[in-house]
């Protein structure tokens, strides 16, 4: 752990659960993995058929850079809402949209593997 104590290094290494709305016209709920940090945001896109668990590694690292991290998982996925409808590019973009803003996330790096890469183009 070097100079981190235990706490600060759980910190870093265990994420923290949010849930967010990120439209305040739809219910819809995504679940988020979010580790905390001062450095440029990274927001990170599972596949389809996958999680936010799927950048747990790669989250850890980033983190321990000094980033704040933001694992998605998105509409229908992990522990997000599952509607019956809605899962379009149209609406999947926009959930980013406003996850980002109502996260107040500015700037970040944004990356997706497979679907998720689809998402952030």
């Amino acid at each position: 752990m070097g100079d981190l104590t235990a706490a600060e290094h759980s910190w870093l290494t265990t994420p923290h659960e949010r849930w967010v709305q990120p439209s305040p016209a739809d219910a819809m709920r995504l679940h988020v993995l979010e580790w905390p940090g001062a450095g440029r945001p990274f927001v990170l896109l599972h596949g389809l058929a996958s999680n936010a668990t799927t950048w747990s590694a790669v989250a850890r690292e980033l983190a321990a850079r000094g980033h704040r991290v933001l694992a998605v998982d998105q509409r229908g996925h992990g522990r997000s809402d599952k509607p019956d409808s809605g899962y379009g590019f149209d609406a999947v973009v926009a959930d980013l949209a406003g996850l980002l803003d109502t996260l107040e996330v500015d700037a970040p790096v944004v990356a997706g593997q497979s679907w998720g890469g689809n998402v952030v183009l």
